[in-house]
C-alpha cells in the first residue's frame, strides 16, 4: 500500500511553492519532494507563507528562539495542532560564497532549534539553499537539456553553489538574474510553471554531487522524513549524518 504525507510547505512565495490563486499552481518545491519519494507515495501539501507565519499570535516564544528560529516555531506549532506529518521550512541563505558555511548553519541551526522547541514537534526539514535556490535549479545540465538547453557550458555545474553577483545585473551570477538568464536562452520565461517544469526533471544524485553544502543535507533529512512515512522504500537511517537528521521535539 503507497505511503502517505501530508506536507505543511512554509516558504517565502509563490515563486518557491507556487500559488493558490486565481489558480492553483504548483513551485519547484513539490515536484522536486517528489522526486525524493517513491513513485507511488500519495503526498499532498499545503503552503503557509512566512510572513503569514510569522504575524499569527501563539503561546509565547521560548527563550533562546532567535532569526528564522522564531517562525519555525510558530509554523512547527501550525503543524502540531493541524496534524501534518511533515514540515519543510524554506528560506534561501543570500550567503555569496558557499565557503563561508557559518552564516548557513547557524540559520539552520535557529531553525531547527524552534522546530524542537514545540512539544510533540513534527518531523521538520529545514531547506536552506546555498546561496538561493535558483543555485539548486542551476545545478542540472540535463533537466535544462529536457527544456531546450543545447549549449550547457554556460551552467555552473558543481560551483552552483558559489555563484554570486550584483542584484540586477542581467549578465551578472546572482543566482536570480543567473537563472532568468538561463531562461531567456531557452526562450522561457523565469515564472512559476516553468520553474515547477524544471524541478520536474532535476536529478537528486546530480543536485547531492553538486549542491553537496545545502541541498544533499536537505534531501537526506527530507528521505528521512519520507522514510518514516512509508514514503520512500529502502532508506538507510543508519548512514544519516548530524546534520541530516530531521528535526523533532
Amino acid at each position: 500500500m503507497p505511503g502517505f504525507a501530508h506536507i505543511l510547505l512554509c516558504a517565502e512565495g509563490p515563486q518557491d511553492m507556487g500559488r493558490d490563486r486565481p489558480v492553483e499552481q504548483e513551485g519547484w518545491m513539490q515536484p522536486l519532494i517528489r522526486r525524493l519519494a517513491d513513485d507511488d507515495a500519495d503526498l499532498h501539501f499545503t503552503r503557509w507563507p512566512r510572513k503569514a507565519a510569522a504575524g499569527v499570535p501563539g503561546s509565547r516564544l521560548p527563550t533562546g528562539i532567535k532569526g528564522h528560529g522564531r517562525t519555525a516555531f510558530r509554523a512547527m506549532e501550525k503543524a502540531v495542532r493541524e496534524n501534518y506529518d511533515i514540515l519543510v521550512f524554506m528560506a534561501d541563505n543570500d550567503m555569496p560564497d558557499k565557503r563561508d558555511q557559518h552564516r548557513w548553519q547557524e540559520i539552520c541551526e535557529d531553525i531547527w532549534a524552534g522546530f524542537k522547541a514545540v512539544q510533540n514537534a513534527v518531523c521538520g526539514v529545514a531547506c536552506i539553499p546555498v546561496s538561493a535556490s535558483e543555485a539548486w535549479l542551476l545545478a542540472d545540465s540535463g533537466a535544462w537539456k529536457v527544456l531546450g538547453l543545447t549549449d550547457c557550458s554556460e551552467l555552473p555545474g558543481n560551483r552552483a553553489e558559489a555563484i554570486w553577483g550584483a542584484k540586477g545585473d542581467p549578465d551578472g551570477n546572482r543566482p536570480h538574474e543567473y537563472f532568468a538568464r538561463m531562461c531567456r536562452n531557452v526562450g522561457l520565461n523565469d515564472d512559476v510553471p516553468n520553474r515547477k517544469w524544471l524541478a520536474e526533471h532535476l536529478s537528486p544524485a546530480t543536485l547531492k554531487a553538486n549542491c553537496p553544502v545545502s541541498f544533499a543535507p536537505f534531501a537526506r533529512s527530507m528521505e528521512a522524513c519520507l522514510a518514516r512515512n512509508n514514503c520512500l522504500t529502502g532508506f538507510d537511517f543508519s548512514s544519516l549524518a548530524v546534520n541530516e537528521a530531521p528535526c523533532q521535539s
